[in-house]
């Protein structure tokens, strides 16, 4: 991830804050020392450094630090440490959090698309009512609202309707990962993050193309080596563009239709099903 953030234009005019997480256990604490060695290593005046001397958990971290960012500068730009940036990346955040600031409606600054390959040549960003944990930005004002525990009601669970929008229509399973976050079988953020922007009808701004990569989906926090993510989806090329910002903050009905029918899509609701079924053996397995 820094051998490509510092490529990115704007770097050495960004704070740039890494937070490190605490071990969780004894046999953790060389592989965080490596970490931080890394950290106090990096030669650049414009980082400043948060090391956790006890384990918070990514959900906790995440939490934590946005939420202190926020207080001081009002706004803040995420990346976990296995993305891998576009050049034009930060470009494109501080542009984007400038230009939507002061609109209520817009939640998030997403750096991540979809592999749509006919999405590719449109050279406007997209407005679409949901968010994405792979690379994202936002504001004091969205974030305030956010509430890490938040109950949600068993009802609204239930609700055919809730479902049925939640989901976007099927793109994702997102009702059962909100279940399973309110029961503990998952550790997320995001879900809660994403649950409380769509109650305030919030939206996000998405590129055309994507400006992120995630390469650590089989061995981060949630991956598995046996993830087949990567054999499923051909890897898409990082913009290296900045796309126009949309003027008027209208969700793109069409562009949606074409992300849900997308074969990247398809391959994360499949990963999503084979997770919940490994949860559910390790649940069994440990009960015996």
């Amino acid at each position: 991830m820094f051998s490509s953030l510092v490529k990115c234009n704007g770097f050495s005019e960004s704070e740039i804050f890494v937070f490190v997480d605490g071990p969780k256990t004894e046999i953790d604490a060389p592989h965080v020392k490596a970490v931080r060695d890394f950290v106090d290593g990096l030669p650049f005046p414009n980082i400043r450094k948060v090391f956790r001397e006890k384990n918070m958990g990514l959900r906790h971290s995440i939490a934590a630090g946005v939420t202190s960012l926020c207080n001081e500068y009002g706004r803040v730009i995420v990346f976990e440490d296995d993305f891998e940036l576009s050049p034009v990346t930060l470009d494109y955040f501080r542009q984007a959090l400038d230009k939507y600031a002061d609109n209520d409606r817009v939640w998030n600054i997403v750096a991540y698309m979809y592999r749509v390959p006919g999405m590719r040549a449109r050279k406007e960003a997209l407005v679409l009512p949901f968010t994405h944990p792979w690379g994202w930005a936002t504001w004091d004002r969205a974030w305030r609202h956010f509430e890490l525990d938040k109950p949600v009601p068993a009802p609204v669970l239930k609700s055919h309707s809730f479902k049925t929008f939640f989901s976007l229509a099927g793109l994702r399973d997102y009702p059962k990962m909100l279940e399973m976050a309110m029961n503990g079988r998952v550790n997320s953020w995001f879900i809660q993050w994403y649950y409380c922007m769509f109650r305030s009808g919030g939206v996000s701004v998405f590129p055309s193309q994507t400006l992120i990569r995630n390469t650590g989906i089989q061995d981060g926090t949630h991956g598995s080596s046996l993830n087949p993510y990567h054999r499923m989806v051909p890897r898409d090329e990082l913009a290296l563009e900045m796309p126009r910002l949309p003027d008027v903050v209208a969700v793109d009905y069409v562009a949606l239709d074409t992300l849900i029918a997308s074969r990247d899509a398809w391959s994360q609701r499949i990963i999503d099903i084979l997770g919940r079924y490994k949860r559910t053996l390790k649940r069994m397995l440990n009960m015996k």
